[in-house]
């Protein structure tokens, strides 16, 4: 699977003198109970790794060697589970003469257990050093054999795939005077945060009338102002003057906000009826903003005015769409380029006329054309809370397990950068095995998607892509993504835009950090590798411009080592307004 193999120790037998491990008994004491009970510590767990967790022991029966059932009792558990790792932390939650008599793991444990199909020695997933002997006593895995079984995976399979935990702090190395964004701190709402905001409207009309050149001055700018760590007065000009990507021009739009408190260009551009217009138009699906202006010059200036635009041509897409031929098309387009922009919705499909519909054998799954796209506006433009993004993420998380045992996930995103209210949600989904040339595995996109589908949780497929087989145009290896972009709606709830990434486990971190950042955070990491490491970053892979060498990251940490950067936490990736 990875091109890099590491080596792991031979299998070495148990003493004899070691203790037999007790087995697992029912009820009534005829034979051992099948079924293994957890319980999970919540403490130490994000919310979406608790509800990772528990889809994943909630789907019973994972084949015919496993069987899991979650436990409200630590005292009937068979195997504790928890991220914690100090005595005085887990007495908090269990009594410590308990503790002694269960086996005590991490995450990883379970994970992995069934990843492997089989329930895994306990020892190497020891939550507390102190408690090891007494985890491989009592782990119920029926191998003596506490660290090195045969049986045990190889480490090279990257199977420690979950969802991150709480992260470390920022490093020290944090420079906010760097030219790049992946170098500084930025957080979701700075000192500044009102002048970042009146620039970002000037910022967003120049996209919107293509002037692409000063929308990424303007980018480069308020990055730099998102990391600044004062509030800008007039005696902090002159070094606000010395930074990267500040200006002579943008020098003057400061002085102005500083002098009246506002910038009168952003105040006219805002109050304007073409701004509102074409902002409003880009943030329907297949919409960007020269078919925005286009619309705008054809005399719309309302939804209103786009639907009777649109109405001309709805029997033309009925016909249209009857002539597709039947089987799924699984990659319309990659121009989609949907790894590190997706960040920015209305460039993201900018101008892209929306794929045909992607059809299944039974059934066929509704794409979104701009009747569509109109009807579902007033769900789709719903900001979503934090609360339900966590619902979301657990129902998805529980289908998906369903569909494949051993899928961990992490929802990557505005959500993860801290956003109290998010405009989509973005779950990047991986796996030990997930190959992109494993039979097991090809396709599961698409077998997902359709079983949500079926189930009444996916209305709309907007866009769905496989593995790409390698290109001479990229680096001889497999693209280790799948994407699959949806309208998912819970019972009774409100439609929402989803997009699920699916990563190869040589992928996933690269994935998590490809989806976290902010645009500009993410343009600029891409920068950096290029022009300081001689690599090729993006969410599919990393590798070295000179011979295509696949690099593999262990964590989301790791991804940053390679890259030769200090850690940035997932909230001060937000480098836009």
């Amino acid at each position: 699977m990875s091109p890099r193999k590491r080596s792991r120790s031979s299998s070495i037998s148990s003493s004899d003198s070691q203790p037999r491990k007790r087995q697992r008994s029912s009820s009534d004491g005829s034979e051992p109970d099948k079924r293994l009970k957890v319980y999970i510590v919540q403490a130490k767990l994000s919310a979406d790794e608790v509800a990772s967790l528990y889809a994943l022991v909630d789907h019973h029966s994972v084949n015919e060697s496993l069987d899991f059932e979650l436990t409200p009792s630590p005292r009937d558990a068979d195997v504790i589970v928890t991220a914690v790792h100090m005595r005085k932390r887990l007495e908090r939650h269990i009594d410590w003469a308990l503790a002694k008599e269960k086996p005590i793991v991490t995450p990883d444990w379970l994970f992995n257990s069934v990843s492997a199909g089989e329930l895994l020695p306990c020892g190497k997933f020891a939550a507390l050093s102190e408690l090891h002997d007494e985890t491989v006593h009592n782990c119920p895995d029926g191998d003596d054999d506490s660290d090195t079984a045969a049986s045990s995976p190889p480490t090279d399979s990257l199977l420690h795939l979950r969802s991150p935990s709480q992260e470390p702090a920022a490093s020290a190395d944090l420079d906010w005077k760097s030219r790049y964004a992946c170098c500084r701190a930025s957080p979701l709402v700075c000192v500044n945060q009102h002048l970042v905001s009146r620039l970002a409207i000037i910022r967003r009309s120049r996209e919107l009338e293509d002037d692409k050149i000063s929308a990424l001055s303007y980018d480069h700018a308020i990055g730099m102002i998102k990391s600044y760590p004062y509030e800008l007065t007039e005696d902090r000009l002159n070094e606000v003057n010395s930074l990267p990507h500040i200006g002579p021009k943008m020098i003057s739009r400061i002085e102005e906000y500083l002098d009246n408190g506002d910038i009168e260009e952003a105040e006219t551009i805002a109050n304007s009826q073409r701004y509102q217009s074409l902002e409003a138009f880009t943030d329907l699906y297949g919409v960007g903003a020269t078919t925005a202006r286009k619309l705008y010059a054809a005399g719309c200036r309302t939804f209103e005015d786009v639907e009777r635009y649109y109405g001309v041509s709805y029997e033309d897409e009925a016909e249209e769409e009857a002539d597709l031929d039947d089987g799924l098309k699984t990659e319309e387009t990659d121009d989609l380029h949907l790894a590190s922009q997706h960040n920015d919705r209305a460039s993201q499909h900018n101008d892209r006329k929306p794929p045909r519909p992607l059809r299944f054998a039974k059934p066929k799954i509704p794409s979104i054309t701009p009747r569509v796209a109109l009807d579902l506006r007033d769900d789709l433009d719903q900001r979503i809370p934090r609360e339900e993004v966590q619902e979301i993420f657990a129902v998805i998380v529980r289908e998906l397990n369903a569909v494949r045992p051993g899928c961990v996930a992490t929802i990557v995103g505005g959500y993860r950068r801290g956003k109290s209210l998010s405009g989509d949600v973005d779950i990047v989904i991986g796996h030990p095995n997930l190959s992109p040339t494993g039979k097991q595995v090809k396709g599961l996109s698409s077998r997902l998607v359709e079983r949500l589908y079926e189930r009444g949780l996916v209305t709309h497929l907007m866009y769905l892509s496989g593995f790409h087989a390698p290109d001479v145009t990229r680096a001889a290896h497999w693209d280790a993504l799948e994407k699959a972009l949806t309208v998912f709606v819970l019972p009774g709830g409100v439609r929402r835009r989803v997009d699920l990434i699916f990563a190869a486990p040589e992928a996933y971190w690269t994935a998590v950090v490809g989806w976290t950042g902010s645009k500009t955070f993410e343009r600029d990491l891409r920068r950096w590798a290029a022009e300081q490491k001689e690599l090729k970053f993006d969410s599919t892979g990393l590798t070295r411009r000179s011979n295509g060498e696949l690099l593999v990251p262990t964590s989301e940490e790791d991804v940053f080592r390679l890259l030769g950067l200090g850690w940035v936490p997932p909230t001060l990736r937000n480098a836009d307004a």
